[in-house]
């Protein structure tokens, strides 16, 4: 069976779906337009497709035209680490339990938890510095608008401060 049959065979919108997949994990943009060349589609089918897919919540638009994957993960499970005064760890994950010598502990797992958990808190202190500066260049806009009104007609100062 040819590739052409296999594609046919699948609908439109496994097709759409599985081209936002592979074009956001080569980096590349993801746009109606990398869609059509990608799978060959017309524009109207990938806009119904696309549609179809963010109502089902399987993909969404960080901004408009463009989309990402939603990646879906398992429930979550309750995670324990116990520490034994011989340095021994054990990790329990639901009825799995993990147990590690001291080396693996120190040398293997936990850097690399701590590279996650810092890689975290730079990436919330990141988002919180961009809402900030966002929030500072309106405000400057509105102070710059203020002050080019009050630099037209200087009665308009008393009418501010009321």
């Amino acid at each position: 069976m040819t590739t052409e049959h296999i594609s046919e065979k699948r609908s439109s919108r496994v097709q759409v779906l599985e081209a936002v997949h592979a074009l956001y994990e080569q980096e590349m943009e993801v746009t109606s337009a990398s869609i059509a060349r990608h799978t060959g589609l017309k524009m109207v089918t990938i806009a119904d497709c696309l549609k179809e897919l963010k109502e089902r919540e399987e993909i969404w638009a960080p901004e408009r035209g463009v989309y990402r994957p939603v990646f879906k993960h398992e429930p979550s499970q309750a995670v324990s680490v116990t520490v034994t005064p011989t340095g021994h760890v054990k990790l329990e994950k639901g009825d799995v339990v993990l147990e590690l010598n001291p080396h693996e502990w120190r040398v293997q797992l936990a850097p690399l938890a701590a590279g996650a958990s810092a890689q975290t808190a730079v990436i919330e202190h990141t988002q919180l510095t961009v809402q900030l500066a966002d929030q500072l260049r309106r405000v400057q806009r509105q102070v710059e608008g203020l002050k080019a009104l009050l630099k037209a007609d200087p009665k308009q100062a008393t009418l501010m401060l009321l």
